[in-house]
């Protein structure tokens, strides 16, 4: 798991501990939610290698 991965996996911690979004994270299917943490992660990455440009 790299730094993007662990700052995708805090986040969906957090989002996840929110009353009612909870519930409805549960609902989605996994595979979907498997898109959505990668997604995320490469935002994070693109990120953070934009960041380092500057």
């Amino acid at each position: 798991m790299d730094i993007a991965e662990k700052i995708v996996a805090e986040i969906e911690r957090d989002f996840t501990d929110r009353r009612g979004l909870r519930q409805e994270w549960e609902q989605i299917d996994e595979g979907i939610k498997d898109e959505i943490r990668a997604t995320w992660a490469n935002i994070v990455r693109n990120v953070m290698s934009e960041s380092k440009m500057h």
